[in-house]
């Protein structure tokens, strides 16, 4: 009982300061929702779509400008001219001085409620070698760094205090978001990485938890000068919890990054590739010929396994599976990669840069189209954006395409890529109106399907 007085009394503060600093939920409220899960956002009363649930202005945003324009910590910044802390590193620093200061700080309320353990691998001190391979990787890859901003650390805080370094640590990875600070660089920072000064961490905002089917959106409203979340596209009830999608993630990286997981989480997959069939392969007393295999290099198909992918079936595979098909079915689609559109584009008289066209393969966007999108492909867009970015442009293309902000103010850039996404669109369809003229009557409805998939996206 006194646990939860304790809680109720540091939510009431915390409440406080953010009516105080202009941060604003006014028809949603936090609840504790228990130890697991610590607080959650929910609906005081009925939401619509695009309804805001959540506002933080700017100055309100913990980023490394906003840091950094502090003067104690520009001050401890200067005074250390041979190491430069990335934005991440920066903002660990401000968490774990402004524990340390306790009461004086003037983000106390908002650090009293933030947790006092985590239940991750790193914070259990866990061997990596109990944990299967992919999260073992991941979880590898983050001891070091980890291990390397500390000693990092210790140029600016000598009697740095692990556990401390720690909490401050968790408390960034797990509640930081992606927000492009780039236009305010700074000297003292190393913004020099792929990602550059692309991160912050939004009070309030920040205690929205994880769902992979989430019902609200974040984003910067740059007129407002605010971070917002919004519901989504379809309603929000009242006593219902509000969520945010932290991105498509396996159970494996929940629970590195964050330290929980989800019961059905339609990310979990298996991991098979050819060169664990190899190893399997003399256990079940099967030898392929090297000529099948490197065949089977060069397809380099996709073996991993995962839990979303069971049910939902296009016309193709129920009909080859179980001998039916479904009119409008959502899952059909058409397959579309960049050799496919390689392909296409002297015929539609587009001759991308090379340049263009790496930074296509490497970011590697699905561009498949579906039935139940009837619009142009998230990945097909952005492969689009790719192949026309200018040779400046494509300096930065790692930032550039997640940006929203510069994305919507370039409308041109937008219309030329959907302008060009749909003349690939036409000339695929063009092909399959072909195909369906000259196929065996048995398999044209599997062409119309596909016509039709790519009819909803051009109509």
């Amino acid at each position: 009982m006194e646990d939860e007085i304790v809680l109720q009394n540091k939510l009431k503060k915390f409440l406080e300061w953010c009516k105080k600093n202009d941060i604003q939920s006014p028809k949603a409220e936090l609840r504790y929702c228990g130890p697991e899960e610590g607080f959650g956002f929910f609906a005081k009363e009925n939401f619509r779509s695009n309804e805001a649930v959540v506002e933080v202005p700017k100055n309100m945003m913990i980023t490394s400008t906003s840091i950094i324009e502090t003067p104690e910590y520009f001050q401890l910044l200067s005074s250390i001219n041979t190491v430069r802390l990335e934005p991440f590193e920066l903002i660990v620093l401000f968490f774990y001085c402004e524990h340390s200061k306790g009461l004086k700080s003037l983000w106390k309320p908002y650090i009293s409620m933030l947790p006092d353990s985590f239940s991750t691998p790193l914070a259990l001190d866990l061997d990596p070698s109990i944990l299967p391979p992919q999260p073992r990787q991941l979880y590898e890859k983050q001891i070091i760094e980890v291990k390397l901003m500390s000693e990092k650390l210790l140029n600016f805080i000598p009697d740095l205090d692990y556990s401390l370094f720690l909490w401050a640590w968790h408390c960034v990875n797990t509640r930081c978001i992606f927000f492009d600070n780039n236009s305010n660089k700074h000297d003292l920072l190393d913004s020099s990485s792929a990602q550059g000064d692309s991160v912050a961490v939004i009070p309030l905002m920040d205690m929205l938890n994880h769902d992979s089917n989430a019902n609200c959106l974040p984003g910067f409203d740059k007129y407002s000068q605010k971070y917002r979340v919004t519901v989504g596209e379809r309603m929000v009830m009242q006593d219902e919890q509000l969520y945010v999608c932290y991105g498509p993630h396996d159970n494996g990286k929940l629970w590195i990054e964050y330290g929980f997981r989800l019961s059905n989480n339609l990310f979990n997959n298996v991991s098979l590739n050819l060169d664990l069939m190899l190893a399997i392969f003399p256990k079940i007393n099967f030898r392929p010929n090297n000529s099948n295999i490197q065949a089977a290099k060069e397809a380099n198909f996709s073996c991993n396994k995962g839990i979303f992918f069971t049910g939902p079936h296009d016309n193709g595979k129920l009909w080859v599976e179980y001998g039916f098909r479904l009119p409008n079915n959502l899952f059909n689609n058409v397959f579309l990669n960049l050799d496919l559109m390689l392909a296409i584009f002297p015929k539609i008289n587009f001759k991308p840069n090379n340049a263009n066209i790496q930074a296509a393969k490497e970011a590697n966007f699905s561009c498949n189209l579906y039935g139940s999108e009837e619009a142009i492909s998230y990945g097909l867009r952005k492969t689009c954006i790719l192949l026309l970015l200018s040779p400046a442009q494509l300096f930065q293309w790692q930032r550039i395409i997640y940006d929203e902000d510069f994305l919507e103010e370039d409308s041109t850039l937008l219309k030329e890529a959907d302008e060009l996404a749909i003349k690939i669109i036409k000339e695929i369809s063009a092909r399959l109106q072909s195909k369906i003229d000259k196929a065996d009557k048995n398999v044209v409805s599997l062409y119309s399907d596909q016509l039709e998939v790519l009819s909803s996206i051009i109509l």
